[in-house]
């Protein structure tokens, strides 16, 4: 491997340890975690709300959501979770 090369991959691999959990798109066991609820309950009682927010298709992976939508939706709507 090349000087650079290592460099490089030296570069990506920080960047990846600066990356943190809410820096990312959360998919549906994320939510569920997040509302302390069932990925099947997610699906059935949250997901087909017209007022949730529409997930993000990426080609390959599935739907991700935003966090922050997904929060602002909680506040907006009251749902507590539960502790």
């Amino acid at each position: 491997m090349s000087d650079t090369t290592e460099e490089l991959l030296k570069d990506i691999l920080q960047e990846l340890k600066g990356t943190n959990k809410n820096s990312r798109l959360w998919d549906l066991q994320d939510i569920a975690d997040y509302f302390k609820l069932a990925k099947n309950s997610v699906s059935n009682r949250l997901l087909c709300k017209p007022a949730f927010p529409k997930a993000i298709k990426i080609e390959g992976v599935g739907k991700r959501w935003k966090p922050s939508e997904v929060k602002a939706y909680a506040e907006r709507h009251k749902i507590r979770r539960v502790a």
